[in-house]
């Protein structure tokens, strides 16, 4: 990559440090406050997907210049078009097509296919809202600058990538549903969209927290795996959508398929839990739900190093217990060829000896 991410030293010690974690942590240091104007619309789910919808807008501005700081104005376009976004996603699939990762590339191609499907769709649904056009232009700009970002990191754009193409593959499979002014419809997507635009806000604060600690160069930063159960209920929201159905129970069934322990398992819900219940909330709301969320990734993460370190010795001493059985079979098997060894040569000194004898015999005979 060819600009590395802005790290700005300490506030000093009469500034407030600020506590959003979404828009100010990690390198943000843009002033709360909505950037745009809020609806007059008093419906709760449009309220929820505005405070998202300026939630990101807030972090999707930090994150451009913290990133970009010398071309951060053109991926700040009011109205981007499809075409703007596929021209970025070519970008980024000439920027990996000089790597030697083969699936680099192909998840790159699969990407481009996605987006080239998908767009339409997504312009379809948020433009039955009434600020449907700005949402719209929010979400093409979020996904311009998360592609571009990760374009030169090999794992990270693999992992994005992945997860690009399955909400994008679940969004296009609702492309048909009809969409009218009543809230049976308009709710579950304003719903939907508020978990997309919070999946975009999780990645931007993931990528700048690993860019500070310099990792996104390392394989084993995973992206996909931090947020697949987000992918998992926005699918599962899509899937709802198209039967018509009111379901919440999208994220304790996937993490219910995941297999572990149950003690795992519910740590894991309570994480992702404080993660989703983030969506939608502003101010001290939002403040509270990202503290928590903090905290609950602090408590899966010790856990998870705790459970991962017992598997480590486990098979450290399965490890060792196949090695002294190896180990014991070779001696085994130079102990019984030695004695195999010492029986033959024994023979063959026989052998000789009779030989000698009968020589010596003939000797006297003559």
């Amino acid at each position: 990559m060819d600009h590395l991410i802005h790290i700005e030293q300490t506030p000093r010690a009469a500034e407030k440090p600020p506590l959003h974690r979404t828009s100010n942590d990690a390198g943000f240091k843009i002033k709360h406050g909505d950037i745009y104007e809020q609806s007059s619309f008093s419906s709760d789910f449009l309220t929820k997907l505005d405070n998202e919808y300026n939630e990101v807008a807030r972090t999707l501005q930090a994150f451009n210049k913290n990133v970009f700081p010398d071309g951060h104005r053109d991926l700040e376009q009011d109205a981007p078009t499809n075409d703007d976004v596929l021209q970025v996603v070519r970008q980024a699939e000439a920027t990996r097509v000089s790597s030697t990762h083969g699936r680099h590339l192909r998840w790159s191609t699969l990407l481009l296919e996605s987006c080239t499907a998908s767009l339409d769709a997504h312009s379809v649904l948020l433009c039955a809202f009434p600020r449907g056009e700005r949402y719209r232009s929010l979400l093409y700009r979020a996904l311009q600058s998360v592609i571009k970002a990760s374009a030169g990191y090999y794992k990270v754009a693999e992992g994005l990538s992945q997860a690009l193409i399955e909400i994008n593959e679940a969004v296009f499979s609702i492309r048909d549903v009809c969409l009218d002014e009543s809230l049976t419809v308009l709710s579950p997507v304003a719903t939907l969209y508020s978990q997309i635009f919070l999946f975009f806000g999780e990645f931007m604060y993931w990528y700048t927290k690993k860019a500070k600690c310099r990792l996104l160069q390392s394989h084993h930063q995973d992206f996909y795996s931090d947020l697949q159960y987000l992918v998992q209920v926005i699918r599962g929201t899509c899937s709802s959508i198209n039967l018509g159905l009111v379901d919440t129970t999208h994220l304790a069934v996937a993490i219910g398929m995941k297999g572990g322990t149950n003690l795992s398992r519910a740590t894991l819900y309570q994480m992702e839990e404080a993660r989703l219940s983030q969506a939608g909330l502003k101010g001290t709301d939002r403040h509270v739900a990202s503290q928590n969320t903090i905290i609950r990734q602090l408590l899966w993460e010790i856990q998870k190093d705790a459970s991962e370190r017992k598997r480590m010795a486990d098979e450290k001493d399965i490890l060792l217990s196949q090695l002294f059985h190896l180990l014991e079979q070779k001696v085994h098997s130079f102990e019984k060829r030695g004695k195999d060894e010492v029986a033959v040569t024994a023979m063959a000194l026989e052998d000789i000896g009779m030989r000698f004898h009968q020589f010596h015999l003939s000797l006297d005979l003559d």
